[in-house]
């Protein structure tokens, strides 16, 4: 606890020395507004910055803000705050993102869009919006992303129409990110809480349509039903964890819910993915070295498929993302894939 804390406090250190600056502006903003359009924002001679934005947010609130606190699940002992969040990236670059957090972990985050002329007095981000169609910082979702396209199962256009299951919803950025940027993408959400569903279209924007739709069910179970209806995928992502330590098993691998990496259920994802297609996991371990981690996941799916890949999610240590298929992939695809990112959108 007292490493935490010490963290924590450092932390703060260098938010107040980069931030130290915007203090007094963000004082201005507090004493001269008097309710007018004009004193609430900046004059459109000066345009509102996001560093503005975030020292504002700083000076109103702290490095958060809770939006609802204890949403619990059906279980009545999960349970759940959304908040609103100061974060900084390696280049130290400040940004606003939403979470789900409980404890000291972030279940799942999304980017804030900042408002063209923001209330700077009132701030209520509560009423802000999350950007679907950017990278989420800080996190390893893009990277699941990426690995859809870098393993080849995932055609580079953005017509693609390929058939995506994902599994665990959280707040639904990768669902969400592809319903948006590839709009021909028939993707099917499972998740196992109903409540989170509820966070999702609450707080992070979840829309729902004839090719985008949400399930509510055991991910595990869905498998199984899936694979005695001989239904085929393209892509698998598997974002499922655990939040309480019932085994041993789990005191370590948090993610993926070891009952995902089973001789069975890596059995019926094997069969429900087409011959190019990929299985992406999201791993998360306490107290276990990566390797450990990735052998224990992976030990049954290198049994069913040919290539597994694991990567360090570089801005979300600990997090790796896995990527299991049939097929070898291509040395230059990851090149290919940024190309394709820049001339596409």
């Amino acid at each position: 606890m007292s490493s935490y804390l010490t963290a924590e406090a450092s932390h703060l250190v260098r938010l107040f020395i980069i931030l130290a600056p915007g203090l007094l502006a963000a004082i201005y903003f507090y004493v001269h507004g008097n309710g007018s359009s004009k004193s609430e924002t900046l004059s459109a001679s000066k345009k509102i910055t996001e560093l503005d934005v975030v020292r504002q947010f700083l000076w109103k609130y702290g490095r958060y803000r809770v939006l609802e606190r204890s949403i619990c699940m059906d279980d009545a002992t999960t349970c759940f705050d959304v908040r609103d969040n100061v974060g900084r990236t390696k280049n130290g670059r400040l940004y606003l993102y939403r979470s789900i957090f409980r404890d000291s972990f972030e279940l799942t985050v999304m980017n804030l869009m900042i408002p063209e002329n923001p209330n700077m007095r009132t701030l209520n981000t509560s009423k802000w919006q999350p950007n679907k169609t950017a990278t989420n910082l800080n996190c390893y979702t893009p990277l699941m992303i990426e690995e859809m396209f870098v393993s080849g199962a995932v055609k580079m256009d953005r017509e693609a129409n390929s058939q995506i299951l994902s599994i665990g919803l959280g707040a639904g950025y990768i669902n969400s990110y592809l319903r948006s940027m590839y709009p021909k993408m028939n993707i099917t959400v499972v998740e196992i809480e109903s409540k989170m569903v509820n966070i999702a279209q609450k707080w992070f924007s979840l829309v729902l349509d004839d090719l985008h739709r949400v399930i509510v069910m055991d991910g595990i179970e869905f498998l199984r039903k899936a694979a005695m209806e001989e239904r085929k995928f393209d892509v698998i992502h598997i974002d499922a964890c655990t939040h309480a330590a019932k085994k041993p098993v789990e005191s370590f691998v948090r993610c993926p819910v070891p009952g995902f990496f089973t001789p069975e259920s890596v059995g019926n994802i094997f069969k429900i993915l087409n011959k190019r297609g990929a299985v992406i996991m999201n791993l998360l371990s306490i107290g276990l070295p990566k390797e450990e981690v990735a052998e224990t996941v992976l030990h049954n799916f290198k049994k069913f498929f040919e290539h597994c890949v694991v990567r360090d999610a570089e801005d979300s240590p600990p997090n790796m993302v896995a990527t299991c298929s049939q097929n070898e992939r291509l040395g230059n695809l990851k090149e290919e894939y940024d190309r394709f990112l820049k001339i596409a959108f």
